[in-house]
């Protein structure tokens, strides 16, 4: 990665970060790359990979702090119409992407979700995912802008092991 003050030529490059040749892939947020165990990815290398499966309509990918490696990948997929969430098919996603970008890309977790936390002008917001992730759903923060607060509730309690719908669960949030 190189700072504004260095970039050369022929790199990419946004006011945020700038990746240059051999990276195929852009980002425009420095904080859009995962740690993982052997370094650091960028997490538009992993989501386009899993994303390149016929079943998954969209991804993201958070890091998190994983027990022996240090870090891990955990993967958010919603999938398209006519597909079911499956132990096979979170198998075959972690295999797809070990064998387009390389074991160090491979998801730990992937999470089968309806719909991802946005913002009402489409952003993906990874801060929320990754709480749900840590397991810190009391410091998710104002959920009400978003452009269904009810995607981040059944998506926690998705995680925790209980059915969708069900509000007076977050009685004592």
């Amino acid at each position: 990665m190189e700072t504004r003050a260095n970039v050369q030529v022929g790199s990419i490059h946004s006011e945020r970060a700038a990746f240059g040749p051999p990276v195929e892939f852009s980002v425009d947020w420095a904080d859009d790359i995962v740690n993982v165990s052997e370094g650091r990815r960028m997490a538009a290398e992993i989501e386009s990979s899993l994303s390149s499966y016929e079943a998954v309509a969209e991804s993201t990918v958070v890091d998190f702090s994983h027990e022996l490696k240090g870090w891990g990948i955990c993967a958010f997929v919603t999938l398209k119409k006519g597909f079911n969430p499956s132990e096979g098919l979170k198998k075959y996603l972690i295999a797809h992407v070990r064998n387009e970008i390389g074991p160090g890309g491979a998801p730990d977790k992937i999470h089968f979700t309806p719909a991802l936390p946005k913002t009402r002008s489409g952003k993906i917001m990874k801060r929320i995912l990754r709480t749900i992730v840590e397991g810190k759903t009391d410091e998710l923060g104002d959920i009400s802008k978003l452009d269904d607060p009810i995607a981040v509730k059944d998506l926690v309690r998705s995680m925790a092991g209980l059915p969708p719908g069900d509000n007076s669960f977050w009685e004592w949030f």
